[in-house]
């Protein structure tokens, strides 16, 4: 008789390899996706920001607010970056700051996208909207009516935040008497090289009451 044949078939294996009796042996997933389970790696599943708001007062390098990632690997370290806003935004490590003023009647708030990557390559991009706060401003630089900071600083509420807008600079004389303040309220102003205010002689031009 012929001897029996035995006849080796090329097998090919698609998809992961499952070994007998134990789990799933895959690779890790790509940027942005889930990894395996069989211990891979995931991808960060949301980022918070502690605060949410600024004033339009605010000036640069101001702390809006400190960034937090979710991830369901314990453990894992993340590297931020910020994708939009770069112009009134940056990042400090895991603070975000401001880089320059607002203007709440221009726009009122911002869509900042900031992308969370972690040590195996996976990535998270979230859209945090930041509001701008509508405060007071000084928008005149005369002595008395509406704008001016006479006007504001004396009728202000009791916890008001007050700002210089960037076009008020140089000097604002006080003429018509002393400016009297009885609340207690903020000035936000551009710095005394931008701005002053003069009495034209006068002993005093401001008078806080307690």
């Amino acid at each position: 008789m012929e001897p029996a044949r035995v006849w080796y078939l090329p097998l090919l294996l698609l998809g992961s390899l499952v070994g007998c009796g134990g789990d799933d042996v895959s690779s890790t997933g790509g940027a942005g996706g889930m990894g395996g389970t069989g211990g891979g790696n995931s991808a960060p599943t949301q980022i918070l920001l502690s605060a949410a708001s600024i004033s339009e007062c605010a000036p640069a390098d101001t702390l809006v607010g400190t960034l937090t990632v979710s991830d369901p690997d314990a453990g894992d370290t993340h590297t931020l970056e910020l994708l939009t806003n770069t112009d009134k935004f940056a990042l400090l490590s895991s603070e975000l700051r401001t880089v320059a003023g607002f203007d709440f009647e221009a726009t009122a708030s911002y869509d900042v996208v900031v992308r969370a990557t972690d040590a195996g390559g996976l990535s998270r991009d979230e859209t945090i909207t930041i509001a701008v706060i509508d405060e007071l401003e000084v928008s005149s630089m005369a002595d008395a009516g509406p704008g001016t900071l006479r006007e504001l600083l004396t009728s202000a509420p009791p916890g008001s935040t007050i700002c210089v807008q960037s076009n008020v600079f140089g000097t604002i004389t006080v003429t018509s008497g002393v400016i009297s303040v009885s609340n207690a309220l903020t000035l936000v102003g551009p710095g005394a090289l931008a701005l002053t205010v003069s009495g034209g002689g006068a002993l005093s031009i401001l008078n806080v009451e307690a």
